[in-house]
């Protein structure tokens, strides 16, 4: 067996100044393309349906944290209408200019409303939505923070909270690292991706930051492939 890489603290160029408007539309649209073809979309609506369980209702309320370039709340959207749920996503970041571009990618939905919101100052009243979601933001945070975050987003919720992000390995890394150098357009995305991947937690960790959230129920599983999935029910 491999051995585990450490968690790098290394900070991703994203979490800096960020760049040109239209290096960052690209680097989101890279994004994009990772969660579309590498696990990440079909995370989020797998585990969606696995927390509706046999219930369907007519109508869904998420609210997607750190949403990038929003392609997971449009995602969801036309997925529910596939079931004929009717799903809302607020969908919120940290920067504005990221905000901008995503209510360009959305303008056609008007599921999906896109605002500014910080994930680490949440203020948003208990219960607000039946789901709260987030991809690819573990691995931004800190251990206090992360905590900080799932505690939030748990006491948002009514019924469930869905966080998908990467598992860290010298495979993942390699992988990415390939992936990023031969079909990310952006610089950002080819710097950032490799490094995501040692910036995120292992399974273990991601249970233990779930144990101190204080999460009920919750269950981390892997993901085809190199992701995590925290699903908690409430």
């Amino acid at each position: 067996m491999l051995p585990v890489p450490p968690r790098s603290l290394e900070k991703e160029m994203l979490d800096g100044p960020l760049p040109d408007r239209q290096a960052l539309a690209s680097n989101l649209r890279d994004l994009a393309w990772v969660n579309r073809w590498a696990g990440g979309s079909a995370a989020m609506t797998g585990a969606l349906s696995g927390l509706l369980g046999s219930s369907r209702p007519e109508k869904v309320t998420i609210l997607d944290v750190a949403t990038g370039g929003a392609d997971i709340p449009l995602t969801l959207v036309q997925w529910g209408r596939r079931r004929g749920i009717e799903v809302q996503v607020e969908a919120i970041d940290l920067r504005e200019e990221v905000v901008e571009i995503a209510r360009e990618f959305t303008a056609h939905e008007p599921a999906v409303r896109v605002s500014q919101g910080d994930a680490l100052s949440m203020d948003t009243p208990d219960g607000s939505f039946d789901f709260v979601i987030s991809s690819l933001t573990l691995h931004h945070l800190s251990p206090e923070e992360a905590v900080r975050f799932l505690s939030s987003a748990y006491r948002i919720c009514r019924r469930g909270l869905i966080m998908n992000d990467l598992d860290r390995s010298w495979l993942a890394w390699a992988a990415t690292t390939l992936v990023a150098r031969t079909l990310f357009s952006s610089f950002e995305a080819r710097h950032d991706g490799p490094l995501s991947v040692l910036r995120a937690y292992r399974s273990d960790e991601l249970k233990r930051l779930a144990e101190e959230a204080k999460l009920d129920r919750f269950r981390v599983e892997s993901r085809f492939p190199f992701r995590l999935l925290l699903t908690a029910r409430k």
